[in-house]
């Protein structure tokens, strides 16, 4: 067609076609309409009319004046118009594209659009088929000849952000077909016309220039690499692939571009948490010097009173003109736009520290004597102390940092009167486990405050002689078995452990002649063996390691003890856990009939992480904990508990050996599993959860509105990266929190909608978990 009043053809470069596309989660249908010559894209506008709705009256506002957003969108750029359809299973139909070139021509495209979903290929009753993957859709798409992008292979490229000057690279990966593919980049941008206060969707095809821009293709993908990437290439970038049947369109690749950014970085001459003593070390100022780009402020600050000390740019220093008493932390910030990094410096006067220092002597096998003292000497300043310890597995060097946080859930706790010591400063610490390692920390308390945690002390409890064993009992379980189990004692008490089972029918005889079999590790045995008519058996367990032995009661079994119900084995049993939860889970099956005859479980575990197969543990389940998950044929259970149920010596990770056995009615325990069974178990930091609440005013005297609030926290000292929440509120709680923990939270209000503009108004605090922080911007 030509433009009236000139010599110029109008045309499509890009029109509409009918078109099959193959219903894609999480994405979107493009239209495109491109004319040959500038056209003002006002001038194009769109309808639609539904394949299976002619009177088009359902849902008028969405699908034919495509004025509600969350059905269409529309992007504009030189004599071009974008359609996206939001939820194109449910807009199936004709769309056409109106080019109004004055009140009389108009030019026009049109095209079908049939979205295919594997309908026929569901079973309502299968929950697995409740959602389609990529591979099912890739599938149906071969099946009609039709492109289909596979974004899960790209994943890792969505939602990157990349400072100006760096790389940006995405691939997009189609499925064959029988007809040749083209593929087309496309990328959206939501740009702000300040003077008009209106906001622009605009639309740039991607062209090869082969230098900064470069596009690789292949038969059936193709790949987009920006370097050095530009403030202009913010945005979405969508990957088209098209053929004569029908297209497929990938999911938005979101490239966030940000300026320059390096992070301030405090230079190594000063080392966190360093200790300098002014009276010997002749120190009369602290340099701190901060590297980052915008030039990081450095200022000294006084921890006890918050006191500003020092400030400037770069580098500050901090001079000591007035020595101050006790023992005084110091705090180096270094903050740009960017971050803020700090370093904690304790000067120290040697004649007030009041962090005890931890000795021990005389170790027992269940006792060992504690004695402490405060290099000041100023003993009578403490009102009380508290020990804390805990059971180690394998020692770890960084147990020896004297560190201000421990771990409070993996120790034990006995508070110490001086008074009820004649203020001696020694305790014996008793009812401890014989030959397991210990850690030993204390802490005194002035008052209601707390002193720094004393050095720890690593000890071994000696060894001593085995613990006698309890519940043996036996029982018969055919005519030439007999089955003898025990409960294991909680220590070994020594290396080198293991059991003896002694037994006789003729108790005429000493005890030296009676039959014996050694048994290790697990405390289940099963003689061959036969009782004769009008006979009893005869049996004792002796407890035996590298210090002697230990014998149990007689437990008498009689001929007519027997088990005569046929219990099948257990079956399909499996383990995990949920170590965010601090959770463990088991399951196994058994079927119908033999879980009448059952009264509890026993769950034996090991970890191998030991290095100790003598030191079983058992766990008792009752049948009323356990949840049952009816199968055709038998009963698939499931018993879930908290971790910390297993009696384990602390290490940050386990590797538990598992068995399970069941016990009858008569108290008969049963075989165990086997094989064992193997699950990894990692300790979390805490199980309590802490919150702290903030509150704000919103900021006044700004040229631009405000849309919106950052949070930045971590806890101090840390060197953890940053928790990031936005919100519109001027309130926010921040949930599951270390308990009795210092954080460090930083807040800045964004002053555009896509919260990238860090040109707002910041403020920081520090607040402690479970205190309320309210603040005003300045």
């Amino acid at each position: 067609m030509f433009i009236q009043g000139t010599t110029l053809a109008l045309s499509f470069i890009r029109d509409l076609h009918n078109l099959t596309v193959v219903y894609k989660p999480n994405a979107f249908v493009y239209h495109v309409c491109q004319t040959s010559h500038h056209i003002n894209f006002k001038r194009i506008r769109w309808h639609y009319e539904s394949l299976y709705d002619n009177t088009n009256d359902t849902d008028t506002h969405c699908k034919r004046l495509f004025n509600n957003s969350d059905c269409f969108d529309f992007y504009y750029g030189q004599s071009t118009s974008i359609l996206v359809v939001k939820e194109p299973d449910m807009y199936v139909g004709k769309y056409t594209c109106h080019v109004n070139i004055n009140s009389t021509y108009e030019l026009t495209s049109s095209g079908y659009i049939d979205v295919k979903l594997p309908l026929n290929d569901m079973n309502e009753y299968d929950e697995s088929m409740g959602m389609y993957n990529e591979k099912e859709l890739g599938k149906l798409a071969i099946q009609y000849n039709v492109p289909f992008i596979l974004d899960e292979n790209d994943v890792t490229s969505f939602g990157k952000r990349i400072q100006i000057g760096g790389s940006f690279y995405t691939k997009c990966q189609s499925v064959q077909s029988s007809y040749p593919i083209h593929f087309l980049w496309i990328h959206l941008k939501n740009t702000s016309d300040i003077e008009h206060s209106e906001r622009l969707k605009t639309i740039r095809f991607i062209q090869n220039d082969g230098q900064r821009i470069k596009i690789q293709e292949t038969k059936y993908s193709s790949s987009l690499s920006i370097h050095p990437v530009e403030l202009a290439d913010d945005g979405d970038y969508v990957c088209i692939a098209s053929n004569s049947l029908g297209r497929s369109f990938s999911s938005t690749r979101s490239l966030i571009v940000s300026e320059r950014m390096i992070y301030p970085r405090i230079r190594d001459n000063l080392l966190n948490h360093s200790q300098f003593d002014l009276q010997h070390d002749g120190i009369k100022e602290l340099i701190c010097i901060a590297d980052g780009y915008p030039e990081a402020d450095v200022v000294w600050i006084r921890a006890s009173d918050s006191y500003l000390l020092a400030r400037n740019y770069t580098r500050a220093i901090l001079k000591f003109d007035n020595e101050m008493h006790g023992v005084n932390k110091y705090i180096c910030e270094a903050k740009n736009k960017h971050g803020l990094t700090k370093i904690f410096i304790t000067v120290i006067i040697p004649d007030n520290q009041t962090k005890p220092i931890l000795n021990y002597g005389d170790i027992q096998s269940r006792s060992i004597v504690l004695s402490w003292r405060v290099s000041n000497g100023r003993y009578d300043r403490f009102n009380h102390f508290i020990i804390y310890y805990r059971r180690l597995q394998n020692f770890d060097e960084d147990n020896k940092e004297e560190n201000d946080l421990i771990n409070l859930q993996d120790y034990k706790q006995v508070l110490v009167d001086p008074r009820t010591t004649q203020y001696s400063f020694t305790f014996r610490m008793m009812d401890l486990i014989p030959y397991t390692k210990y850690e030993f920390r204390l802490k005194g308390f002035i008052g209601a405050t707390p002193s720094a945690y004393s050095n720890p002390v690593i000890v071994k409890t000696l060894e001593t002689v085995p613990e006698k064993i309890e519940n043996l009992h036996g029982y018969v379980w055919n005519k030439t078995s007999i089955v003898v189990h025990w409960t294991p004692p909680n220590s070994t008490n020594g290396p080198n452990f293991y059991y003896v089972l002694y037994y006789t029918i003729n108790t005429s005889i000493p005890f030296e002649q009676w039959s014996h079999i050694i048994v290790r590790t697990y405390p289940f045995y099963t003689l061959s063996l036969s009782i004769p008519p009008n006979h009893l058996l005869f049996i004792r367990i002796a407890t035996v390691n590298a210090k002697g032995s230990t014998l149990s009661d007689f437990h008498i079994i009689n001929r007519t003890i027997i088990n005569h119900q046929l219990i099948s084995t257990i079956d399909k049993f499996q383990c995990s856990s949920d170590d965010k939860n601090q959770l463990f889970s088991i399951q196994w099956s058994i079927d119908y009939e033999s879980r009448l005859y059952i009264n509890k479980y026993i769950l034996y575990y090991f970890d191998i992480t030991e290095n100790n197969d003598d030191l079983i543990h058992k766990l008792l389940i009752p049948i009323s904990s356990i949840s049952i998950n009816k199968q055709q044929s038998y009963d698939l259970y499931k018993y879930e508990f908290n971790s910390s149920l297993f009696d384990l010596n602390y290490n940050p990770h386990h590797i538990l050996r598992l068995h399970l056995a069941f016990i009858d009615h008569n108290d008969n325990q049963m075989t165990m599993t086997q094989p064992a069974i193997y699950c990894t178990l990692t300790r979390k930091y805490a199980t309590d959860k802490d919150f702290i609440r903030l509150s704000w005013t919103k900021p006044t005297r700004l040229p631009l509105s405000v849309y919106g609030y950052t949070i930045k926290y971590r806890p101090i000292n840390s060197n953890q990266s940053w928790f990031v929440k936005q919100t519109n509120d001027t309130q926010i709680i921040l949930h599951e929190l270390r308990p009795i923990t210092k954080y460090e939270i930083i807040l800045q209000a964004y002053l555009n909608s896509s919260y990238t503009d860090s040109s707002g108004p910041s403020t920081r605090i520090e607040a402690t978990t479970d205190e309320t922080g309210n603040f005003l911007f300045k």
